[in-house]
């Protein structure tokens, strides 16, 4: 068995000096090994070293802007990160900024993890084999099979894009003309998003009006409040004299309003019961009303891992690639990782290990977390989820249906279908034909073959646009169960694991840690993953000022 030594840490008589005079260097490094990073980061602060988070949200204030202590507070201390997804690029970049010697351990031939951004020319490997993308190689013909958006207040993440030069554009995550398909609605046949929304705002609006007029809510509402409340829902339903919904421009037309004479014929009035009986009004009529889905939505031009790219090209050198870990084990107070290379075993040891992948990957690598942390780990379910994406050489629901981005949602199996928001026009797109995310479908088309799963996808397509089979060619999907050194989409924490095993998880056990959006209350975000970095970044400064303080 191959053994790699950590670096040496130098001697007294290295460090030693001639007698100087006091600096605010030393004043600050002297404070961090007494007081830890919070302290140092106020006193920064305080001498105008450093913004304040509010002047400068480009920055976590997990983890500050220590431009003093940044090539001294680690030196002498090794970390092993296992995973070079973002999690990991992130602790490597900011480590090793600290001045911490740091080595990253991925188990593939590529970084970025679940950041995944599909082009003409990749591979994708499950455990099923292995799938050519046949897609043509044009700059706006992509897919982002992982994550694909990002929303306006996870500014830990844009601060990084404005850093690293990643242009952002905006994602189109709610659209008023994309389609709504219901097999037990409305015929089977979909209706355009405006319709929908604004039909059900129109039909709750008159139901309120009807309990306010009939004295329903007299114990709770003045004869004054009633005025206004009645005034707003005609307002926000856009109900007629009588408080009635017959109808209204904003949920669209049947002929649009021209010149001339053509005065324009509105859509035919919606029923109630078409909308009771939508699944989509139980569970996504609010989809983009939730925080972590409310325009503005944000993508990086060019595909979401123009920003792991942009990370691997600052820690490059750190990176050991096709290096899947064997074993992670505690010898006395330190870590040591057993990792496969070039068919060789091989040992890295260090003063501290942080484990960045997915917990049903990590759990099939023997290693010394305790009792706690493994049925901690155990206890955090991940969501089966599925992508799959096809290219178009006429972008037919731009041209057929002016469709410029967002989302159409549909009971068949492939649960949405996303339009691409960048390209706008272009004669070729890509559009990503199914995000499952239900698990129980998502377990089934994860089974399937590829063929398999690319039929049902063409076969629900259809139902949405009936030349969606002969528009669209060479499909591909990613099914995250199914993909090696991941097992899964994304954490699914209960309130019961949340409360009763989450917390164990934020602590290390000696020397090894865990980070990733998993131990974070963003899971499934980019933004999660970063700050979970900083988190166990500003942890192991405090550390390792405390033991140079002792």
């Amino acid at each position: 068995m191959h053994t790699e030594d950590r670096e040496s840490t130098p001697t007294k008589s290295e460090d030693r000096q001639q007698p100087r005079a006091h600096t605010r260097r030393d004043f600050l490094e002297n404070l961090g090994r007494v007081a830890g990073v919070g302290a140092t980061y106020a006193a920064m602060t305080g001498l105008g070293l450093l913004s304040t988070p509010a002047q400068a949200a480009d920055r976590s204030p997990q983890l500050p802007r220590v431009t003093e202590l940044s090539n001294k507070v680690g030196k002498g201390k090794s970390v092993a990160i296992i995973g070079a997804g973002i999690t990991g690029l992130t602790l490597a970049y900011e480590l090793s900024r600290l001045g911490f010697s740091v080595t990253v351990l991925e188990a593939t031939s590529r970084h970025g993890g679940r950041s995944r951004t599909v082009r003409g020319g990749d591979r994708l490997q499950e455990y099923g084999g292995i799938q050519e993308v046949r897609w043509d190689k044009e700059e706006h013909l992509y897919a982002n099979m992982g994550p694909a958006r990002i929303p306006y207040h996870h500014q830990t993440v844009i601060g990084y894009c404005k850093e690293f030069g990643v242009p952002l554009e905006v994602f189109v995550n709610e659209n008023r003309g994309s389609l709504i398909h219901e097999s037990k609605a409305f015929g089977g046949t979909p209706v355009e998003n405006r319709y929908f929304v604004h039909s059900t705002r129109g039909w709750m609006s008159e139901l309120l009006a009807k309990a306010v007029n009939r004295q329903a809510l007299d114990d709770v509402l003045s004869s004054e409040d009633k005025e206004k409340l009645l005034v707003m829902l005609k307002g926000y339903g856009e109900l007629d004299s009588k408080y009635q919904y017959p109808g209204a421009s904003r949920a669209g037309y049947r002929v649009t309003p021209g010149a001339g004479l053509v005065a324009g014929e509105l859509n035919p009035h919606a029923s109630l019961q078409d909308l009771l009986s939508s699944e989509y009004a139980k569970s996504n009529l609010s989809f983009t009303e939730e925080w972590n889905q409310a325009a503005t939505m944000l993508q990086p031009v060019g595909g979401m891992d123009r920003i792991v790219q942009a990370f691997a090209k600052r820690v490059q050198q750190y990176i050991r690639y096709d290096s899947p870990v064997t074993s992670l084990r505690k010898v006395g107070d330190r870590a040591r990782v057993a990792y496969r290379s070039k068919g060789e075993e091989r040992v890295l040891d260090a003063d501290f290990a942080i484990v960045t992948i997915p917990f049903p990957a990590f759990t099939k690598v023997p290693n010394d977390f305790s009792a706690a942390h493994q049925a901690a780990m155990k206890s955090c379910q991940y969501t089966q989820a599925v992508k799959i994406a096809f290219q178009a050489d006429r972008r037919f629901w731009e041209e057929d249906q002016h469709i410029y981005g967002g989302i159409s949602w549909t009971d068949q199996d492939i649960g949405e279908m996303m339009y691409p928001s960048g390209g706008l026009m272009s004669r070729k797109g890509i559009i990503v034909g199914a995000y499952i995310r239900d698990d129980g479908v998502g377990t089934r088309y994860a089974a399937m073959s590829f063929p398999e799963r690319i039929e049902g996808a063409l076969r629900c397509g259809e139902q949405i646009h009936p030349q969606y089979r002969r528009e669209v060619k060479n499909g591909v999907s990613v099914g995250w169960p199914k993909v090696p050194y991941q097992d899964g989409g994304w954490a699914v924490w209960s309130d019961a694991a949340r409360a009763e095993h989450y917390p164990v998880l934020t602590q290390p056990d000696g020397p090894l840690y865990l980070a990733g959006c998993q131990v974070s209350y963003l899971p499934g975000w980019q933004e999660g993953s970063v700050l979970s970095a900083h988190t166990v970044a500003a942890a192991l400064v405090d550390r390792v000022s405390a033991r140079a303080a002792a």
